[in-house]
C-alpha cells in the first residue's frame, strides 16, 4: 500500500510542478491582476478518435472536451500535455479565434497516452503567456477494443457489416446489438444504417478531485481487402474448406470465417468464435488450407462467407459468394444449356413460319394468273399489334 500511495503522491507533485514552471513560463507577461482571474479549465471528456485524414504514423487522434467556462480573451494556442513516469508527452493546437475564448472541444493531431498519470490542458496568448489551466490526475487505460468494417467499405446507403471486439470492456452496444466481451468477437453482418461513430467508453474518477471523466474509444478500422482471393468448397457433410496463398505476414491461424444465408445474414452457419482449424502441410501452389464445420442440416443454393484476418488497425477481409455445394461454374452451364435450347426452338419456328408463308404466296401467284380481273395497287399498312 505504501509503494503506491507513493507513486501517486510523486505524480501529484510532478503533474503539479509542471503546471507551475508551465505558469512560472509566462510570470513576466502576466500582471498580479491577471493571475488572479486566471480561470481553471476542467476537463470532461479524453476520446480517441479516428484521423480525419490517413496517416502513415498514428491512427487516431485525441478529442478533449473540456466544462462551460468563463470566456478566456486573447486565446492563440491550446497545448495538451499527457505526463507518464516523468515523461511529457506535448502537443499543440491553434485556437479558432483569438477573440472566441469559449471554445470548449479540441481535436489533437497527437496519439493518446496509455498508462499516463496526468492531463494537462492550458490555454496561452500570442506570446506564450499562460491564460488558463486545468489538470486531471488518471490513469489512462488501453480498452483493447475494437471496431472494425468488414466485407465492404462504408456505404450509406448499402447495408454494411462489422467486427466487434469489447477487448477490456464488459460489453459495447450498437444501436439495438450488443456485444459482450465473453461472446467476442461478434459480427454484425449486412446491417442497415450502422453508425459511423461507435464509442466505447469508461467512467473514472480524478484521484484529487473525483470529478468524473470519460474516457472513450471512438476508432472505427476502415475496410482493408485481402488481397488474396481464396478457394472455397463444401463437402457433403457440410465441412467448409478455405485454401490461399498467404503473404508472409499473415497467418493462416489467426483466420474467421463467417458462412451465413445471404437472403438473412441473422443466420449464420459458422459455430461460436468462426474460427478456421488449420489444416497441415501447405499445397502444390503453396496455399494454406484451414476447415470449419458448419452447422447446416441440408445443402444451400448459396451461401456467404466472409473471411477476416484480425490484426488490429489492420484487419483485412473479403466476403465470397459460395454457390452451396454446386459449383457455380455448373450453375453457368445449366443456365446456358436451357438459354440455347430456346433459342434453337426460336429458330425452328421461324423456318417453320418462312416456309408456310411462301408456300402460300405461290399459291396466290398461281390464283392471280388463271384470273382475268385486275387489281388496282392500294397503300397498304402494317397490321396492329396488340
Amino acid at each position: 500500500m505504501l509503494v503506491p500511495m507513493t507513486m501517486r503522491v510523486w505524480v501529484m507533485l510532478a503533474s503539479l510542478s509542471l503546471v507551475c514552471l508551465t505558469m512560472a513560463e509566462s510570470n513576466t507577461n502576466i500582471v498580479s491582476e491577471d493571475r488572479a482571474g486566471t480561470p481553471s479549465l476542467w476537463i470532461d471528456e479524453i476520446r480517441k478518435v479516428s484521423c480525419e485524414t490517413e496517416n502513415a504514423y498514428r491512427d487516431h487522434d485525441v478529442k478533449i472536451v473540456l466544462r462551460e467556462h468563463s470566456r478566456i480573451v486573447g486565446v492563440s494556442t491550446w497545448t495538451l500535455t499527457f505526463l507518464r513516469n516523468g515523461f511529457q508527452s506535448i502537443s499543440s493546437l491553434d485556437a479558432a479565434t483569438e477573440t472566441d475564448g469559449n471554445q470548449r472541444v479540441f481535436v489533437f493531431k497527437t496519439e493518446l497516452v496509455t498508462d499516463a498519470n496526468a492531463v494537462l490542458v492550458t490555454a496561452k496568448g500570442k506570446s506564450g503567456n499562460v491564460l488558463a489551466a486545468g489538470t486531471l490526475y488518471v490513469r489512462i487505460p488501453d480498452l483493447h477494443s475494437t471496431v472494425a468494417r468488414v466485407g465492404a467499405a462504408h456505404h450509406p446507403s448499402s447495408p454494411s457489416s462489422l467486427r466487434v471486439d469489447p477487448g477490456t470492456m464488459p460489453e459495447i452496444q450498437i444501436g439495438s446489438r450488443v456485444c459482450r466481451r465473453d461472446e467476442a468477437p461478434c459480427y454484425i453482418l449486412e446491417e442497415e444504417d450502422l453508425p459511423e461513430v461507435v464509442s466505447r467508453c469508461l467512467s473514472l474518477s480524478d484521484e484529487l478531485t473525483s470529478a468524473y471523466v470519460a474516457v472513450c474509444d471512438e476508432t472505427v478500422v476502415p475496410f482493408h481487402d485481402l488481397s488474396q482471393t481464396p478457394s472455397l468448397s463444401i463437402t457433403d457433410d457440410f465441412l467448409l474448406e478455405v485454401s490461399m496463398a498467404l503473404p508472409q505476414d499473415v497467418s493462416v491461424w489467426g483466420m474467421e470465417v463467417v458462412a451465413y444465408d445471404p437472403r438473412d445474414p441473422s443466420v449464420v452457419y459458422s459455430p461460436d468464435g468462426f474460427r478456421c482449424n488449420p489444416s497441415p502441410g501447405v499445397g502444390d501452389q503453396g496455399e494454406s488450407t484451414c476447415t470449419q464445420r458448419l452447422q447446416m442440416t441440408e445443402a444451400k443454393d448459396v451461401v456467404s462467407v466472409l473471411l477476416v484476418h484480425p490484426n488490429g488497425v489492420h484487419t483485412a477481409s473479403k466476403l465470397l459468394t459460395l454457390g452451396g455445394q454446386t459449383p457455380r461454374a455448373q450453375t453457368g452451364v445449366i443456365v446456358g444449356s436451357v438459354v440455347g435450347g430456346l433459342v434453337g426452338l426460336a429458330l425452328i419456328a421461324v423456318v417453320v413460319i418462312f416456309v408456310l408463308r411462301r408456300r402460300k404466296n405461290k399459291a396466290k401467284k398461281q390464283s392471280l394468273r388463271g384470273s382475268s380481273s385486275h387489281y388496282a395497287a392500294t397503300p397498304t399498312s402494317d397490321p396492329v399489334v396488340a
